[in-house]
């Protein structure tokens, strides 16, 4: 395996179109060509800070950094003290970036000021196919610090190839006439974001959408800007708030959606409003996408094809021909015939209190559900004392107080898992995939008990 080389695109048709900006489709020689010239003018280092937005900018970057045998490093959010945290973990690095914010920082790289248009006939023949080695540390992705710190995963291009392809067969058709356009709403750092966009357009027939829209208007305009078939990915969070405001948006081939569990409710009235069934992705960070499922049609996750998981002592874990090594999860599973499973819950989200047990995904999901609950969240608040848990949460309501959210909690929950404090803000500050990173909602918890 460590000899073997796997294509960057799979598309047999140079002609072939990869990505689609700004009313334009990108072939793929135009995409390789202007690999070559980014190529040449990166500096040859060991890894690539990949900031761009604009998922042209990012995919351009990503492959040109393959080419270049460098390894991507993908932050797991834009914060500045994150990015220069991870520049001196990394030093050796280059910076690529496609906006105003980070210039200031050394090895920096904006790839706007860049001639995206030397690259010769002569040496795009050359590298009309390029080959990466299957061993090759193609990513190093980040966990998203929900539950602490973030940590890096390193991914080989096998293990992001072999997803994309599994992912394909759920997803895409193997004929180029077909091939969807996908907006995302994540963005392509994320593991999902990653997978679902760059992945998708390089080792699928799908064409990738340059936008990166996020909040309901801005996903409606690059809907509209795109070409049908269209599917869209997304997140609960996005999907809820695209709900939320009523916009009216085209024809979607199919959504899709990931990062956290995703309400019955929210399902049907997507599938009621938009007429086309709503799927899930069901993976993690360490083994990327594991399987998916069709919310409102079963409870039960079907694996993708060859990806294993098995219970060994009291943990769970995944392994795959295309998976570098057997991967332990942080889920609770029930598995059941013809390789499908129930989610039961993360571990870490189990509460003990009392000799009684609940799941903080089952109590947010009872918080969301109130109506008049804008957004909310229920966390513990020392979730390492397993002798003093105790769930606290911050609700964002315009008509709700604090006592009428206990009071309508009460009637379902066990008063053991009343949340305690319970303080209504103004907002959350959610990550771009709707994550809500542990330190954040301590600080938010912490200023608004000083305000009240």
């Amino acid at each position: 395996m460590p000899n073997t080389l796997i294509p960057l695109i799979i598309r047999q048709d140079a002609n072939d179109p990869v990505i689609y900006r700004s009313g334009e489709a990108i072939s793929q020689q135009q995409f390789l060509t202007t690999i070559i010239a980014i190529k040449k003018q990166l500096p040859k280092r060991e890894f690539v800070i990949n900031l761009c937005e604009d998922r042209y900018h990012f995919l351009l970057t990503f492959a040109a950094a393959l080419a270049n045998d460098s390894s991507n490093i993908l932050p797991p959010n834009r914060q500045s003290k994150t990015i220069k945290a991870i520049a001196e973990d990394y030093p050796e690095h280059t910076l690529v970036i496609d906006s105003d914010q980070y210039q200031e920082l050394p090895n920096c790289i904006d790839i706007r000021t860049l001639n995206l248009e030397e690259a010769t006939d002569t040496e795009t023949a050359e590298i009309e196919s390029p080959q990466i080695k299957a061993n090759h540390i193609a990513a190093i992705a980040f966990t998203s610090g929900s539950t602490g710190k973030p940590k890096a995963n390193k991914k080989e291009w096998r293990t992001l190839s072999g997803t994309a392809k599994l992912l394909g067969k759920r997803f895409a058709p193997s004929s180029p006439s077909a091939a969807p356009h996908i907006v995302a709403t994540v963005p392509s750092q994320h593991m999902y974001g990653l997978e679902m966009t760059v992945m998708m357009a390089l080792q699928t027939q799908c064409i990738l959408v340059s936008a990166h829209p996020f909040f309901p208007q801005d996903i409606a305009n690059a809907l509209e800007k795109t070409p049908e078939p269209r599917i869209l990915v997304t997140t609960p969070i996005h999907l809820r708030a695209l709900l939320g405001s009523n916009i009216t948006i085209p024809p979607l081939a199919r959504i899709i959606s990931a990062t956290a569990p995703m309400t019955s409710a929210i399902a049907e009235e997507a599938e009621t409003r938009y007429g086309v069934a709503v799927e899930e992705i069901y993976g993690c960070t360490e083994a990327g996408s594991l399987a998916t499922r069709q919310t409102l049609t079963s409870e039960n996750w079907q694996m993708l094809d060859g990806i294993i998981v098995e219970k060994q002592d009291d943990t769970f874990v995944v392994s795959a021909p295309h998976l570098t090594q057997t991967t332990p999860l942080q889920d609770r599973l029930d598995i059941t015939a013809d390789n499908t499973f129930r989610l039961l819950g993360r571990s870490a989200d189990m509460l003990n209190v009392g000799g009684k047990r609940a799941s903080l995904a089952d109590l947010n999901q009872k918080l969301l559900e109130i109506d008049g609950v804008d957004d909310g969240v229920i966390f513990l608040v020392n979730k390492d004392s397993t002798d003093k848990q105790r769930p606290a949460a911050l609700v964002v309501s315009k008509s709700l107080s604090a006592f009428d959210i206990q009071k309508i909690l009460a009637k379902q929950l066990d008063p053991v898992f009343l949340p305690r404090p319970l303080r209504i803000v103004p907002s959350l500050h959610r990550s771009t995939t709707g994550k809500l990173p542990l330190e954040g909602l301590l600080s938010t918890l912490a200023a608004a008990k000083h305000d009240s």
